[in-house]
This record gives C-alpha cells, structure tokens and sequence, in this order.
C-alpha cells in the first residue's frame, strides 16, 4: 500500500474514532439511537475524509515527480583509521533536459533504533553529467534540530539544470562516522509517473 493511501486511511480512522466519541457518550447516557449526535459525527469524518484526501493528493504529486530516491547505507561501522570516507555512487537518468531538478541529501537516523543525531553531519556531494560536466560539487554540513521526542539532521536541497538527457553520476562522500543511513531524492517538476522508495 502507497504512503499516500495509509495517509488517506489513517485520517478517515481518526476521523471515525473521533466521531463516534459522543454518540457513544449519548447512548450510555440513555439518549437513544434518535438523540444521539450523527451530525456532529458525520460532520467530523467528514472534515478528517476531506483532510485526508489533500494528504494523499499531496503525496501523490510529490511521488509522480521523483526521478530517483534511495535510502542508501551511510558510514556506521566506519573507523578514523580508515583510508577513506565511503563513497556511494548512484545512476540518475535524467529525461527532460531544460529544466531544472531539486535534489535532497539528508542523513537520517534508522527507524528502528533509538539512537538520536548526536552531532553535526558532513557529507560531500557531486553530480556530472554523460559528458563530464559537473553540476554540483558541494560539501554540506548538517546541523542537528531537535524536536519533541527525537533529534534528526537538517536536509539539505540543491538544484541543477541538466543540459543534456542521460545517465548522471551522482556522487555522495559520507565524512562523518556513524551515519546510519543517506537519503537521497531527485525530483523532475515534468515528471509525471515517478515512485517514490519504499518508506515514502
């Protein structure tokens, strides 16, 4: 099932469990199934319906752009002895050259762990295209922002114009150890029949 799809359902759920508070309070009350408040039920599954489907709309716009997306390993299990920082290489096949791609580079924290971003990130990024020419050469520093329950990493967004359609090399240098994960995401605005990865 689509990210979009499980946001639609989530929020019609809410909405149900939220809307059938009081007709349940009015029927332990003794009010009967005729004075129960279906209005105010209705209304409220409604509104969480109606909210629920400008998520999935959203979500669904933002999945027909992507042009490539990975959740790629970063450098945990990396030691300061080792002779280089990790490199992870990815093909982005770029298909309406003309206009310009966002991409978004953002180490992230695995799910299913507790660990939380203990400190700022670095992490190189470099992107060329079939005929050597670099579009981005950047070395990005991640700060921490911290949140309610969890601490993460700030995303970073950058931008190119392809000149040419093809195979783009996309180079991301993970410098700092005990990154679990890199998320990586291209999004093309002419796309029209993109996916996003799995967990998105």
């Amino acid at each position: 099932m689509s990210t979009s799809a499980l946001l639609f359902l989530s929020l019609v759920g809410v909405g149900v469990l939220i809307g059938a508070a009081p007709v349940v309070v009015s029927l332990r009350a003794g009010d009967g199934v005729r004075g129960a408040p279906w209005g105010l039920a209705a209304g409220v599954v409604a509104f969480s319906a109606l909210c629920g489907w400008g998520a999935y709309a959203l979500d669904s716009a933002s999945a027909r752009t992507t042009l490539f997306e990975v959740v790629a390993e970063g450098s945990r299990g990396v030691r300061l002895s080792d002779p280089a920082a990790p490199v992870r290489f990815f093909d982005v096949v770029v298909e309406h050259p003309g206009v310009e791609h966002t991409v978004l580079v953002n180490p992230v924290v695995e799910a299913e762990l507790t660990d939380d971003a203990a400190g700022p990130a670095e992490l190189i990024v470099r992107l060329d295209g079939p005929d050597g020419r670099s579009y981005l050469d950047e070395q990005l520093h991640h700060e921490v922002e911290c949140r309610r329950s969890s601490c993460s990493w700030v995303p970073w967004y950058g931008r190119f114009t392809p000149v040419e359609a093809g195979t783009h090399r996309l180079a991301v240098t993970v410098v700092t150890i005990d990154v679990p994960k890199v998320h990586v995401r291209v999004e093309d605005p002419e796309k029209s029949d993109g996916r996003r990865a799995p967990g998105y």
